[in-house]
């Protein structure tokens, strides 16, 4: 009857339960569930990777850091309160979508033409970004700025200049 092993209790059901032949202690097969598959991330190099389609402008940014020059305008350059104010504006734009990002005000977010920037990192960008991607920057504050380039949904950082020189106005 249903709702017997209510009235029996704890022990009465376990004692029940190890029973042989019971329906509890016969094991169950448990199922093979299929390999784990881990996507790969894009090869740098991939030129198909480097393109930025429209459908990637309703993304939320995403931000690596592997391509981060380690010679010039490094992060340990900058001072705590930078850094504070980096954390801030990164949170800001994983909510934001590209579309978002490319409206706002604030940020700044814009595409650097290489005859708009200084002789020397014109020179550094040759070993620093693919052949088919451009510098972009956005702003942290009026004078701190972030550089590097966008593939699909990722900012690859490139440099942190804190105190604008890589492309003053």
């Amino acid at each position: 009857m249903p709702g017997d092993h209510l009235k029996r209790g704890y022990a009465g059901l376990l004692r029940e339960s190890t029973k042989v032949g019971s329906r509890l202690t016969q094991k169950k097969r448990q199922p093979r569930l299929p390999p784990l598959k881990i996507p790969v991330a894009p090869r740098l190099g991939d030129a198909a990777t480097r393109t930025t389609p429209r459908d990637s402008n309703h993304l939320n940014p995403s931000f690596r850091f592997a391509q981060v020059d380690e010679g010039r305008y490094c992060l340990h350059h900058c001072e705590k309160d930078d850094i504070r104010r980096l954390v801030k504006v990164f949170g800001r734009m994983e909510k934001m979508t590209w579309l978002d990002v490319w409206k706002s005000d604030g940020l700044h977010y814009e595409h650097h033409d290489s005859t708009t920037l200084r002789a020397p990192i014109q020179a550094a960008l040759v070993d620093l970004l693919p052949p088919d991607v451009g510098l972009d920057s956005f702003r942290v504050t009026l004078e701190f700025r972030i550089y590097g380039y966008r593939v699909h949904d990722s900012f690859y950082v490139v440099w942190f200049d804190r105190a604008h020189d890589v492309c003053p106005d």
